[in-house]
């Protein structure tokens, strides 16, 4: 499935699949902030994750935002310079999980993102310095690059299959087709 453009709201998006068809995947928000928090201050979330502060605060979720954004915005230029044949990328321009409402406005409740290997389980800060710059000196389309998923959900969503649903989408539309995951 291509990438698909929403006119109403001038973004890119992927669909979920049945019986998901409600869940989209779409670049992160400004508008995402108070959400984001309250999510982020969830203790069913919080408890596992290893990265985000706690308590998570509102500059936490700008700054988290706006660099997402700014990655994003890179891939998108990737993606402007292709051919026919297409092209590989470096990441995902969509990765925030909306509930569409019936009316068309949408819900945020998550966010999914395919990266390359950050290494977090070497403790040795030099070794896994060195395994991050070997993993980032491969060129796109290496299929030794080393990929992690990075995911969280709105706890009243979860049981439901979305993040299992999101990841495959993430995976099978967009990593496989576009960046040789």
């Amino acid at each position: 499935m291509p990438l698909l453009f929403d006119s109403s709201k001038q973004e890119h998006y992927l669909p979920l699949p049945s019986p998901h068809s409600h869940i989209r995947l779409t670049p992160p928000r400004l508008s995402d902030v108070p959400a984001s928090v309250s999510l982020l201050n969830d203790p069913k979330i919080y408890a596992s994750l290893a990265n985000p502060p706690f308590p998570y605060e509102i500059h936490h979720a700008v700054d988290f935002i706006t660099k997402a954004k700014g990655n994003i915005d890179r891939v998108l230029e990737e993606l402007s310079k292709g051919h026919v044949g297409g092209v590989l990328v470096s990441g995902c321009p969509v990765r925030s999980i909306r509930e569409v409402q019936p009316d068309g406005s949408d819900v945020y409740l998550g966010d999914v993102e395919i990266r390359r290997h950050l290494f977090e389980e070497i403790g040795d800060l030099d070794g896994r310095a060195r395994f991050v710059e070997i993993n980032n000196a491969k060129e796109l389309g290496d299929p030794t690059i080393v990929w992690s998923i990075g995911d969280c959900l709105a706890s009243s969503h979860h049981n439901q299959g979305i993040m299992t649903s999101a990841i495959r989408t993430i995976i099978n539309e967009w990593g496989i087709p576009h960046m040789n995951t």
